[in-house]
């Protein structure tokens, strides 16, 4: 599948994967932030207690395997921030890589920080009209930050791949311009 036609599909079907990957990301999100607060805590409650048990498997003795009361609350805040800032981690990186896949990266380096931004800043409006839940501009925050270290590995994904073309290329002969 060497011809232009059979590259030129192969590149629409990866910008539509691409896209459906990032709407997926959101809607994924969204879902989250439009749970109820009883249900948002039940959720991350069990997975701080997975997470708690992972530590206790692999340092029993350890504050965070054993917390309980206070502890236990300070634990599953972090959890919860924790998952804030991956999920954006993931769309940051999406995001990159579909930008990439349709146009050359040096002219919109900036536009998927700033949809991940506009998304962290609609998933924290969008919380207001779930029950029980609020609002928290530092939860925008730790979401940019995820973008950005999303971001940042997608990049570090894309100078990878680019240095072993290169290096394949010199290896068959041809110019490292092709």
């Amino acid at each position: 599948m060497k011809t232009k036609t059979g590259k030129r599909i192969v590149h629409i079907f990866g910008c539509l994967l691409l896209t459906a990957l990032c709407a997926a990301a959101v809607w994924f999100i969204f879902s989250n932030s439009l749970k109820v607060a009883a249900a948002s805590s039940s959720q991350s409650q069990a997975v701080t207690e997975g997470v708690q048990g992972a530590i206790g498997s692999i340092a029993p003795s350890s504050p965070a395997a054993n917390a309980t009361g206070e502890d236990f609350a300070r634990l599953h805040a972090f959890v919860r921030k924790c998952a804030h800032f991956l999920e954006f981690a993931l769309l940051g990186a999406l995001l990159m890589w579909t930008c990439r896949a349709y146009t050359p990266l040096k002219r919109f380096w900036f536009a998927p920080l700033g949809i991940a931004f506009l998304v962290g800043v609609f998933d924290e409006y969008i919380q207001n009209f779930s029950p029980g839940r609020g609002t928290a501009f530092s939860d925008v925050l730790i979401d940019t930050a995820g973008a950005a270290a999303g971001m940042l590995f997608a990049l570090l994904c894309l100078l990878v791949a680019r240095l072993i073309a290169a290096k394949r290329r010199k290896k068959r002969g041809a110019p490292s311009g092709a």
